[in-house]
């Protein structure tokens, strides 16, 4: 894990990765001087400025797979389960995501290797105003967009 405090930006870049199962690449980037942000306290409220998510699969989907076919799934209902899955992880954080975000991902889960997700809000945003947006707005807001490669 890497953290770099500037002036106007404080950014964390970190490497995740679960053996035979994913890595997670991140990259993000908070808007303001952190620092003298957290000495506020309670009142702190981050600021998005930029967000890249980058999931390599190490097999998981595939025995994923496997494994619910073996409990009596088809290919068709486990790939639903992991979508609804997903889009509840979405909705439980204010965001409805669209078909730019959840194309890609049902391309990730079908196969391909890679996830790129990124945000890049044109200003940045307070994580504690997403909710006040309606969901189905937030992937707008924040300028979502993934890629399976």
């Amino acid at each position: 894990m890497k953290v770099r405090d500037q002036e106007s930006k404080y950014t964390l870049d970190m490497l995740v990765n679960m053996d035979d199962m994913w890595d997670l690449d991140a990259n993000i980037s908070l808007s303001g001087n952190i620092m003298v942000e957290m000495s506020k306290g309670v009142q702190y409220r981050p600021m998005l400025g930029a967000l890249s998510l980058e999931f390599t699969d190490q097999s998981l989907n595939e025995r994923v797979a496997k494994y619910c076919g073996k409990r009596g799934l088809s290919p068709e209902e486990t790939l639903q389960a992991q979508m609804d899955a997903f889009k509840y992880s979405g909705q439980s954080n204010g965001i409805e995501f669209d078909k730019l975000i959840l194309e890609p991902y049902q391309a990730f889960l079908e196969g391909k290797s890679k996830l790129v997700i990124t945000a890049r809000p044109s200003k940045p945003i307070a994580f504690s105003q997403i909710d006040l947006y309606k969901p189905s707005d937030v992937p707008a807001l924040l300028r979502l967009e993934a890629i399976a490669r």
